[in-house]
């Protein structure tokens, strides 16, 4: 677990959560970090970032041993923002039914009813990550995520280049980006890109990582930032 100590003090303890996607780490969550340290109003949060196993272990998994972390430090966390990048994103959700506090939780091109049908989920807990996954159908029916729907933010991804426009990002499909099945008052973005050669082949991921980086989707940090206002 990294954490970043506020760059200016603030009257309220303050913190902002970053989960990272699958078969990655938490550094491919530095650039969100740095670039929300860098607004008026992130630079009196503390940032978390934790690295969890997504291989072998399930989303709901890693976010009660991430729980565990955050709740053995002797911090007040009743002033939190979660932000999850892709199986992050569902992983933000998993901590917030499990009760850790939060006041606005975004998840970035996450798979809420699963990644695309293209996408081969065979290996390891890959398959959770399934549209058909009885992990997916559970989060999605819960009482208890659905109490808190009304702090979510989905946000989906889609993109243009010359073969036209494209409804996902190449690894999730618009719709399980915003969470069109998930009942409750979710607050929902659509970002877009633009690329002068066709998306194919080894490139097909290459919208939903783009979403990495905070300068790809500036509308993003715009809507961050004044989340971060609110807290």
């Amino acid at each position: 677990m990294e954490h970043l100590a506020p760059l200016e003090a603030g009257d309220t303890p303050k913190h902002c959560v970053l989960l990272h996607g699958w078969g990655s780490s938490g550094r491919d969550m530095q650039h969100w970090a740095s670039a929300l340290r860098d607004t008026p109003a992130g630079r009196q949060f503390d940032f978390w970032i934790p690295t969890y196993d997504t291989a072998w272990r399930t989303f709901p998994q890693s976010a009660r041993g991430i729980k565990v972390l955050l709740e053995n430090t002797s911090f007040d966390f009743s002033h939190t923002l979660i932000l999850g990048y892709s199986m992050g994103g569902l992983v933000a959700r998993e901590l917030a039914r499990t009760g850790f506090p939060f006041q606005q939780l975004v998840t970035l091109c996450s798979p809420h009813h699963g990644a695309a049908p293209w996408i081969p989920l065979i290996w390891r807990r890959s398959n959770t990550l399934r549209g058909d996954s009885a992990l997916l159908r559970d989060l999605n029916s819960n009482t208890g995520d659905f109490s808190l729907r009304s702090r979510y933010h989905f946000w989906g991804m889609t993109y243009n280049d010359p073969c036209g426009p494209h409804q996902h990002d190449g690894i999730v499909e618009l719709p399980s980006a915003m969470g069109e099945r998930v009942a409750g008052t979710m607050h929902r973005e659509i970002f877009s890109l633009d690329f002068k050669v066709p998306v194919v082949g080894a490139r097909l991921s290459s919208p939903h990582v783009y979403a990495l980086f905070p300068t790809q989707v500036p509308r993003g940090l715009k809507l961050l930032s004044e989340l971060m206002q609110e807290i």
